[in-house]
């Protein structure tokens, strides 16, 4: 099944993080990596929620979009074709999708952005709105249900906040270094429609959070492509 071959492809990467890398970092890349949390105590989970970053722990939409940004803005340098870069794009973001272990909230987001880039595919213009709106209709028509999970809304809205927003904030910080405003768009848009949803499902909304997901967002992008490349490097060196 495909979970079994995600299973075997998640074993294999653990697998070469775990010689390559140093052990005080393990549970910290297997959780934002492979999806997998249980090596995070207590402690430090209360202060990831207290400084306003626990999403972090959680593989789903800002993952996702956080690799979707970064890998089309490298696309764009690397390749013309626009439908090329959609399919490297959504070849990607499957690979990923699998070695988080399949999970719902990373397979959502996976929907949502595959259907943004099927416009692609078949040389119509993207229209971010209606890309959304037909991931949405689609998952509520498997599960209605999923219309009032905190996890589906906060999935759906973290991914329709980056691709909404990411080039308007993008635009207006153009005096900024490229790398710098593209970091602090993305960061923004994550949080802004996924802030009142935090605030009514978990009641706590840190105001440092606003500030420290600056830092923090472009810091999780380091890492999970330092992880990618960690990964694809290892069997070689």
């Amino acid at each position: 099944s495909p979970y079994y071959w995600a299973s075997r492809l998640r074993m294999w990467e653990a697998q070469m993080l775990y010689k390559c890398t140093p052990a005080a970092v393990h549970p910290f890349l297997w959780t934002v990596w492979l999806g997998e949390s249980a090596q995070i105590g207590g402690e430090e989970y209360e202060n990831y929620m207290s400084s306003g970053t626990a999403h972090m722990l959680s593989v789903s939409g800002v993952h996702m979009g956080i690799l979707f940004v970064t890998l089309q803005l490298l696309l764009r340098m690397l390749l013309r074709s626009t439908r090329w870069q959609a399919v490297v794009l959504l070849l990607v973001l499957t690979i990923f999708a699998l070695t988080t272990g399949a999970r719902i909230a990373c397979l959502r987001a996976l929907l949502m952005v595959a259907v943004y880039l099927a416009a692609e595919l078949f040389n119509r213009e993207p229209d971010t709105p209606t890309a959304l709106s037909i991931s949405g209709v689609l998952l509520l028509l498997l599960n209605p249900d999923m219309l009032f999970d905190a996890g589906f809304l906060l999935s759906f809205f973290s991914v329709a906040g980056i691709l909404l927003f990411t080039d308007p904030i993008s635009h207006r910080l153009e005096r900024l270094p490229w790398g710098l405003r593209t970091n602090i768009a993305v960061t923004i848009g994550a949080q802004l429609l996924t802030a009142p949803l935090a605030i009514h499902y978990f009641h706590n909304f840190p105001p440092i959070g606003v500030l420290t997901n600056l830092l923090a967002v472009p810091l999780l992008t380091a890492v999970l492509w330092l992880c990618f490349i960690t990964t694809l490097l290892a069997p070689i060196l």
